[in-house]
């Protein structure tokens, strides 16, 4: 039985993926970078018509191994994942995952929907259409550089307010907290695509990302002035990345990097102002962890007994950016109570 592993993270301006598969003989890994958020966006523009009959023929092919058992369906099976994986790096994720559900499945004989769930894979075209037009629309409402001027955080919450239901939805992520070269981030483990869209949209929002729509092709694409004397300028003539065309717009300063510390207040994300699944307080102030990895992270470093500074010049760690009662000796021991309390959630 195969095992795989997909992984993804964003940071310097990139998305970076680590993926592979083990077949009996060791994890083979590959790994790629594209400029940050170049995958998002050709998902949106992708011609769904164009994968849907692959993607109907392996629901055929798996309901005639579901019911005859047969080997040639495996490969018929693999053929077309193969086929699946190299039309964007989303499909990908879904072909590892699939060989390893086919795989247990054939060795355990177990051909259920729990194992091979073919309803899943006979609504991603429509989910994926719905996905684009979800995603298009958030762009139009809150990140396009020409629509308004208001803060990105305020556009947010006014086009959720009128959107309700039929805006894209997000939800919580599979993600870990991992020291990444020499900075903490944030690590997806995606279990389908969705997860995939959602952790890089909101990235998107995050870091105020801003996109513009060419009047020529209709495509939507990021807006970035790597030219410093330019990032000056009140308008600029920036060409499309696809088609070429020029347009003229206002030049807007976004953030650079999302700060967890400077936007979570009082335990709260800052769009939806959600209560943390990991929040306690101490002495009236707020304790929280934004996932499993991070409240380990938090006890170890509070717990040790020496906390060194890396060598060399002055660089900031995560534990630079915690509060002051945090990291005072007398309270140190007790918020570490509070902590492990909270790792038994």
């Amino acid at each position: 039985m195969i095992s795989f592993q997909f992984e993804t993270y964003i940071a310097d301006g990139a998305e970076h993926y680590s993926y592979g598969a083990d077949y009996g003989k060791g994890m083979v890994q590959t790994s790629k970078t594209v400029s940050f958020p170049e995958s998002l966006l050709s998902l949106v523009d992708m011609n769904i018509d164009e994968i849907e009959p692959a993607i109907r023929q392996l629901n055929e092919v798996l309901w005639q191994l579901t019911t005859t058992r047969e080997k040639q369906y495996v490969e018929e099976v693999n053929a077309l994942l193969d086929e699946l994986e190299l039309r964007h790096i989303y499909f990908q994720q879904l072909a590892l995952d699939w060989r390893y559900r086919l795989s247990r499945a054939v060795i355990f004989e177990q051909y259920t929907e729990d194992m091979l769930p073919r309803k899943y894979l006979y609504a991603l075209p429509d989910t994926l259409r719905r996905m684009q037009g979800q995603i298009v629309e958030l762009f139009e409402n809150v990140l396009d550089a020409d629509n308004s001027d208001e803060p990105t955080s305020k556009r947010m919450v006014d086009y959720y307010q009128r959107s309700g239901e039929t805006a894209f939805r997000f939800y919580p992520q599979p993600i870990g907290f991992e020291l990444i070269g020499e900075v903490f981030t944030e690590v997806l483990t995606p279990n389908n695509i969705y997860d995939i869209l959602d952790f890089q949209l909101r990235a998107c929002v995050k870091q105020e990302i801003k996109m513009r729509r060419c009047k020529n092709c209709g495509r939507y694409y990021r807006v970035d002035i790597e030219d410093t004397a330019k990032q000056h300028f009140s308008v600029l003539h920036v060409a499309c990345p696809y088609c070429g065309t020029t347009m003229s717009g206002e030049v807007h300063k976004t953030a650079e990097a999302f700060s967890y510390i400077g936007e979570i207040r009082d335990g709260r994300e800052p769009y939806f102002g959600l209560e943390l699944w990991f929040l306690t307080s101490f002495q009236g102030k707020p304790v929280w962890a934004l996932n499993r990895e991070h409240l380990a992270y938090l006890i170890g470093y509070l717990s040790a007994d020496l906390r060194e500074k890396p060598p060399g010049r002055a660089k900031m760690t995560q534990a630079d950016h915690l509060p002051t009662f945090m990291k005072t000796a007398k309270n140190r021991e007790r918020i570490v109570k509070l902590l492990r309390q909270m790792q038994e959630k």
